[in-house]
């Protein structure tokens, strides 16, 4: 009944044998996964050598935050582009996705300057110089 296909089935034990035997002596080369980060604008690469973890969303926002504190609250697009790397429109987007008016705000000012002011750290930086508290602080609240 089986007689000229009889033999194929021992020749394919053999075969699937013989496969799973080199697997174990040879090592597959796989492709590298991609990273999320490979078609995120804000990703750079320099001279061939990529750290993501520096480019991370979240990374960039610590650092404009960092910079925002140092310079009293308020920083300029340029000011992002000289700490961070980015190109201009790169660090104008990731400024602009910073933009809620609580945290962050953009101001134009009467010559057309464009900054972005961070109100609380604003408030902080006041608060470590001495100044007048800001409307609504707790300190004053409690006086």
């Amino acid at each position: 009944m089986f007689g000229p296909f009889l033999f194929l089935f021992p020749l394919l034990l053999t075969v699937l044998a013989v496969r799973a035997g080199m697997s174990l002596f040879y090592t597959v080369q796989q492709r590298p996964e991609r990273s999320y980060l490979d078609d995120d604008p804000l990703y750079r690469r320099h001279n061939g050598y990529h750290d993501p973890a520096l480019y991370h969303p979240a990374v960039l926002q610590s650092r404009v935050f960092k910079l925002a504190y140092s310079l009293g609250g308020r920083v300029t697009v340029s000011d992002i582009v000289i700490e961070t790397g980015l190109s201009v429109d790169e660090a104008e987007s990731l400024l602009q996705s910073l933009v809620d008016n609580a945290r962050v705000r953009m101001e134009v000012d009467d010559r057309g300057m464009l900054t972005y002011e961070f109100p609380e750290i604003q408030a902080r930086a006041e608060r470590e110089r001495g100044g007048p508290p800001a409307a609504g602080d707790r300190d004053s609240d409690s006086a």
